[in-house]
């Protein structure tokens, strides 16, 4: 259970999930590299800058979320699902 958050179960990666998360990652990473290749430097700067927006957003929103995550923890109410918060490490 999550302490901070009743309705939360914490869950943690094992080494061997660790592991296929990494190889995914390397799968995708190859498969998208040869078509990142063929952009210009003016594109790959284009998608440099939209990735740190993308990140920008990303982070307002996990800021957003923790916000109203301490403010609305409650207990669950009967019969309610507890949902899964994963913990990296």
């Amino acid at each position: 259970m999550d302490p901070g958050d009743a309705r939360a179960v914490r869950i943690r990666i094992t080494a061997e999930g660790l592991q296929t998360l990494n190889r995914v990652r390397a799968d995708r990473a190859s498969a998208i590299e040869p078509q990142l290749a063929r952009l210009n430097d003016a594109d790959r700067q284009t998608l440099g800058d939209a990735v740190t927006v993308l990140r920008g957003l990303l982070e307002d929103a996990a800021a957003v979320r923790d916000r109203v995550h301490l403010a609305s923890a409650a207990p669950p109410i009967s019969g309610q699902r507890r949902r899964p918060t994963v913990v990296a490490g």
